[in-house]
């Protein structure tokens, strides 16, 4: 259930906490296996599309590709 999640994104954090998150995000994704990258951008487009396409952009990866 990715409900609360997305909730929290579109609806709790303010745009600036957003970039925050996602920022904060890719830094420690970055170091991550492309496989885990993709299956971690996965999960975050489950909650909120903007969301994974951010932390996919962030990370150099094609969203449109996922």
């Amino acid at each position: 259930d990715y409900v609360q999640a997305g909730n929290l994104y579109r609806n709790v954090l303010t745009p600036i906490q957003r970039t925050r998150l996602v920022n904060n995000l890719v830094g420690h994704l970055r170091g991550a296996r492309l496989d885990i990258q993709i299956r971690q951008v996965r999960i975050f487009f489950r909650a909120d599309r903007e969301y994974g396409t951010r932390i996919a952009e962030g990370l150099g990866i094609d969203p449109s590709k996922l």
